[in-house]
């Protein structure tokens, strides 16, 4: 059972735990926006400032069971990417996070703070990391991702913010990505310039410099998504396609034409390197306007 909510002032109407599934998570309703985050992972499942329809995808076939990755939302990846043969993604994502602090802001936004301590996962060099997130919700979504390293010699971590935004896929627009990038599923193939093809089912998997905002322009309701983040170096875009989802158990065979993966990160060459004691951090922000 998740611990009592630790506001740093008085309690905020709307803002409560739930139990969803098998999992528990932080339910937000204020008039700012409405948002929910599971403690495993500190996943963040949903987000819709006041007036928009939700802007976050969340698989009505995903598994919410202890220590099974959710299956959209924003994933929070460390301390590696992508396959190993310790598995997928690394172990950030299915572990249970401490709930430090929740306070509202006068404009409103509900802000969070999570913990996951050093040495959650034994015997790795990567269990020495411990990572904090900050998350706060409402008209804009702002999340970072920080590593500390807790060892006396260095250690390495990726790390990733695996957006998953609900969108007509169909019928995007990607504006940010127009001066290529590098194809992973044709070995790292470079992307000549050029405007991003439309999504009809075939499976995409990039990356893209992220120097500036991405916007996702979602015809289909009439918004664009501006997606930022800082530190990182490269976007990742990545949608799985006909074939892609209907390999994938927790998804939906149609899931793929009802979200693209706009994500943040910090991995490959561009991973961080953490002397003892050192920290490093990866942030995302979303905000909705009108098309």
């Amino acid at each position: 059972m998740a611990p009592a909510i630790p506001f740093s002032d008085d309690p905020i109407p709307g803002v409560s735990l739930i139990r969803v599934g098998d999992l528990e998570a932080l339910d937000i309703a204020v008039p700012a926006a409405t948002a929910r985050i599971f403690f495993q992972g500190a996943h963040i499942a949903s987000w819709a400032p006041a007036g928009e329809d939700p802007v976050i995808f969340l698989s009505s076939r995903t598994h919410l069971s202890p220590g099974v990755p959710i299956r959209g939302g924003i994933p929070l990846i460390a301390p590696w990417f992508g396959p190993s043969d310790a598995g997928l993604h690394g172990w950030i994502r299915t572990q249970q996070w401490q709930l430090i602090a929740v306070r509202q802001s006068a404009d409103g936004a509900v802000h969070t703070e999570w913990r996951l301590p050093a040495h959650t996962v034994a015997h790795t060099p990567a269990a020495a990391l411990e990572f904090t997130l900050s998350a706060s919700f409402g008209k804009q979504l702002t999340m970072q991702l920080t590593a500390r390293n807790t060892a006396d010699t260095p250690v390495d971590t990726e790390l990733a913010l695996h957006a998953y935004w609900n969108v007509a896929a169909e019928a995007i627009r990607l504006e940010g990505v127009e001066s290529g990038g590098i194809d992973r599923l044709a070995n790292d193939t470079p992307l000549p310039a050029g405007a991003f093809e439309p999504l009809s089912g075939q499976t995409v998997d990039r990356f893209y410099p992220f120097s500036a905002p991405i916007r996702i322009h979602d015809t289909a309701r009439h918004r664009i998504i501006e997606v930022a983040s800082p530190e990182a170096e490269q976007s990742v875009v990545w949608n799985p396609g006909i074939h892609g989802a209907a390999a994938n158990a927790d998804m939906d065979d149609a899931d793929w034409a009802r979200f693209v993966c706009v994500e943040a990160t910090r991995v490959r060459a561009h991973a961080c390197h953490l002397a003892a004691g050192e920290a490093a951090s990866l942030s995302l922000t979303a905000s909705c306007s009108a098309e």
